[in-house]
């Protein structure tokens, strides 16, 4: 919901959830946003504030995939919540969505408060509108800005199912002695967690300068900022029977000094876009990372649309994770090696078709070499990718949407891709009965055989692996979509290509995301969305 206060003062909220139950024993997932937001001017329009308000929970129940993948084809096991699963006990299937609980899982937190304040300097006018009203003009010349920003940030893994259950057996302690290597002790009501906390406040102040006093997307932008932060580690809450790889909670404190500029020009006759940014870490925990982009756009018109070129470089410190002191660091190796990351990119977009070349390379990519080492490749990182979208019209009202990504990584690194996905969505879509718009057809999406990443739970890191290479099926759904006037409803049947005659007509023949890791069979999602405007 968003509301006009007044003429110049605007504020709304938004709430989101997601909750679902999953396929398989372990599966759940609970999601949920709430954002408060408001923006107001001055009535000379020199004066003007930002407020977001935002918090973000993400929990999810981790079951380490299925024991074995000949469960998929075994009778027995048609109902996917009986298939064996490594992780959180095979509890099976509660279809009650708003049986959220997560005993063995990730959960991730966070809360961010920014206000931004600016006052410009600048050219004033105003335009009569009746004899009553005046409009106040205001063409901004110099803009002061300060933002301030306060975020809470937090990582946690836990398990309260390395404990003996009714029958005495230990669920959970035997795989994470196996997969992590962790000499657990367990008592009644033990409880396992790792737990990474953050606490961010951040200072920026910065001054903008507008050439042309009537086109404010021409703009040169300097600022710096100060970033204080701190984290807390913590391994586990019960020391008397977990074995201590990392002693008792502690925390660290660190800053940094960030200088920042940006260069934008897009022509009042939209011809040009130029974009120049770039921040520099001058001292602190990052002091000598840095990050630079440029891009450049020319229109060329309504029917060849524009050209593109970019380039990016980012020198960074390895994500804290990667530091020994991280409880989520089990092997305690710090990576001190700075990633340096360049993207080159050229593009070309118009009303039918858009295709683009990209180069990756990344020095120094730090990565999870297994399900809890840690690791720095000591060569280069190259991808290539090639991307095309077009749009095919077949005959009257059927289209064809084409997507098409080709791309390599040169020589032995642990990147891994598929040579080639795509996704063709056939379309009957058009305009009927004066109001009502509608779309319906088949979407299918494919890639090629290739030796995915491998899933660390515990982690909640992806880890590259060269046993398995996964080879699916298409993926096939149907969708209709329509909307009449403010009314929009949608119905999408999911996997279909998951239909299976081997024990009866069912849709049980998954595909995978990753080695242990199958999608569901079919899903169908409905949805509606009504807006209305007083």
């Amino acid at each position: 919901h968003t509301q006009n206060i007044k003429p110049n003062w605007n504020a709304g909220i938004e709430f989101r959830s997601i909750i679902a139950p999953g396929y398989f024993s372990n599966q759940n997932t609970d999601h949920n946003n709430f954002r408060f937001f408001s923006n107001y001017q001055g009535k000379r329009k020199r004066y003007a504030a930002y407020l977001v308000l935002m918090t973000n929970k993400l929990a999810s129940s981790e079951n380490g995939g299925i024991v074995n993948d000949s469960s998929l084809s075994n009778p027995n096991f048609k109902k996917r919540y009986s298939v064996p699963v490594n992780l959180g006990g095979n509890t099976g299937l509660s279809q009650n969505v708003f049986s959220n609980a997560v005993h063995t899982g990730n959960t991730y937190t966070n809360f961010t408060a920014l206000i931004r304040q600016t006052y410009d300097f600048g050219l004033r006018d105003s335009l009569i509108i009746n004899d009553t009203t005046k409009e106040y003009l205001f063409y901004p010349r110099l803009r002061l800005q300060h933002t301030i920003n306060f975020s809470t940030y937090s990582f946690k893994f836990h398990d309260d199912k390395v404990m003996p259950d009714d029958n005495g057996n230990i669920d959970d302690t035997a795989i994470l002695r196996e997969w992590y290597h962790l000499n657990l002790k367990y008592a009644t009501n033990s409880l396992f967690f790792l737990q990474d906390k953050w606490n961010f406040l951040t200072n920026d102040f910065s001054i903008k300068q507008f050439p042309d006093k009537k086109n404010t997307l021409q703009f040169i932008e300097a600022g710096a900022r100060l970033e204080n932060f701190s984290g807390t580690f913590t391994s586990s809450p019960r020391p008397d029977y977990l074995i201590q790889f990392y002693g008792p909670r502690f925390s660290k404190n660190f800053y940094n000094v960030v200088l920042h500029g940006e260069y934008r020009n897009k022509t009042r006759n939209r011809k040009w876009d130029a974009v120049l940014q770039g921040e520099f870490y001058s001292a602190g925990y990052n002091a000598g990372n840095y990050s630079a982009y440029a891009t450049l756009t020319r229109e060329l018109n309504a029917k060849l649309g524009n050209v593109q070129v970019s380039f990016q470089n980012v020198n960074r410190s390895p994500s804290y994770i990667f530091n020994g002191s991280s409880s989520f660091n089990l092997d305690s190796n710090s990576l001190t090696k700075n990633e340096n990351i360049t993207v080159l990119a050229v593009a070309a977009n118009n009303p039918r078709f858009s295709i683009m070349a990209r180069n990756i390379s990344i020095a120094n990519y730090a990565y999870f070499k297994n399900l809890y080492q840690t690791d720095q490749f000591n060569g280069l990182v190259n991808i290539t990718q090639f991307v095309a979208s077009t749009k095919n019209k077949l005959a009257g009202h059927l289209n064809l949407y084409s997507d098409f990504i080709v791309q390599q990584t040169a020589g032995n690194n642990p990147v891994r891709v598929p040579l080639v996905f795509t996704r063709q969505r056939l379309s009957f879509e058009g305009n009927f009965f004066k109001n009502l718009f509608i779309s319906t057809g088949l979407d299918v999406t494919y890639n090629t055989p290739y030796k995915p990443y491998g899933y660390s739970p515990l982690e909640g890191q992806f880890v590259p692996q060269d046993t398995s290479t996964i080879s699916n099926l298409p993926t096939v759904d149907a969708y209709l979509d329509f909307r009449i006037k403010s009314f929009t409803g949608v119905v999408k049947v999911e996997n279909l290509n998951t239909a299976n005659m081997n024990h009866g007509f069912d849709f049980t023949n998954n595909s995978f995301a990753a080695p242990l890791y199958p999608t569901p069979g079919l899903v169908i999602r409905v949805g509606v969305q009504w807006g209305f405007v007083n």
